[in-house]
């Protein structure tokens, strides 16, 4: 969408961004001014390439890039900079460059940068400035700048890593969901929510849904918030997989605190990003308990911005203009109104 009044201009000096913060089940386009005027907003689907392959991210960003520049009545050439967020990047170097030749087709410059998604949560968290951010959406991910340094940690994919991640936490969850049934598990509240979830009139029916449900990354962790509900219900086990969950991800923490040469007296700020820190979810609470154990000094902030904010800042690093706390804050406030 765009919004009314905003016409977009750049003769005075104020740089035209795009910040794209790709996901495994959505993509965000926000257009804005370097002084943090909010132009346009677009939402597409999901851009994880081992998804929807490259022809699948090709046409989630024409769309995405035509909607946003369309509604405001631009056409590429004028932005200034422009920051790509697009999951698995970094991770499959061959598709990387596909990547890179398409956001240079669609542009028509080379005025973008482009990097894992990872970045734009921790730019929205922290107003790109050193700290550690973790992701824990689809997927689970860590991110953390200081002094110039740049690290990440995690991000392994759903066969041996992502833990922690919506994802995990649902596997986790359907496994002990088996367990419950077959009397491996004491059953508690989880039991029944699933049962009800998937109108079991026999549990092994749950089968034909793994069969054909299981290998789609964003379908099963639409599940993990029945874990958490089951959790908030008393439910022990289901309790200790969020309490595992959140142990996974501060140990990502430390790791990168490790990484980044942090002191075990020096403040580490850690703030975090995607569904898994919903408002329903006990892993943020879970989250700081566990980084209390942890031998580093980390000090935990709520979100500054979303990860589509973050992706603007990117762009307007990218376009020679340092993000600052204040763009920040201007840049969230636009986004909220547009989205």
């Amino acid at each position: 969408m765009s919004l009314p009044d905003n016409s977009a201009q750049n003769s005075d000096g104020r740089k035209i961004l795009l910040g794209v913060d790709g996901g495994g089940t959505k993509t965000a386009f926000l257009l804005a001014r370097s002084d943090g005027h909010v132009i346009g907003y677009h939402r597409g689907r999901g851009s994880h390439h081992p998804d929807i392959g490259i022809g699948g991210v090709e046409d989630v960003l024409s769309d995405g890039i035509t909607a946003v520049l369309g509604g405001a009545g631009l056409s590429s050439d004028r932005l200034d900079g422009v920051f790509f967020g697009i999951p698995a990047f970094g991770e499959h170097p061959q598709m990387d460059k596909k990547i890179v030749d398409l956001a240079q087709q669609l542009l028509g410059h080379d005025r973008f940068i482009i990097e894992n998604d990872m970045l734009c949560g921790w730019a929205g968290s922290l107003a790109a400035q050193d700290g550690i951010n973790i992701v824990a959406g689809t997927g689970s991910i860590g991110y953390g700048e200081r002094k110039g340094r740049k690290f990440r940690c995690g991000g392994w994919g759903t066969l041996v890593g992502d833990e922690g991640s919506a994802y995990w936490i649902a596997k986790e969850g359907l496994s002990l969901f088996t367990k419950m049934s077959d009397g491996r598990a004491a059953r508690g509240p989880l039991y029944d929510i699933f049962r009800s979830h998937f109108d079991l009139e026999d549990d092994l029916s749950l089968c034909a849904y793994l069969e054909t449900t299981a290998l789609d990354r964003a379908a099963l962790a639409s599940l993990a918030p029945f874990v958490s509900q089951a959790a908030r219900g008393g439910d022990m086990a289901a309790k200790q997989v969020m309490t595992i969950a959140a142990k996974e991800l501060a140990l990502i923490c430390r790791a990168l605190a490790t990484q980044l040469d942090y002191v075990p007296e020096e403040p580490v700020r850690v703030s975090y990003s995607g569904g898994v820190f919903g408002p329903k979810s006990s892993v943020a609470s879970l989250f700081k308990s566990a980084l209390d154990t942890e031998p580093f000094n980390f000090v935990l902030q709520e979100p500054l911005a979303d990860p589509t904010t973050g992706a603007v800042l990117l762009a307007a690093r990218c376009a020679g203009v340092a993000p600052t706390l204040d763009l920040c804050q201007k840049l969230a406030d636009g986004a909220c109104l547009a989205a």
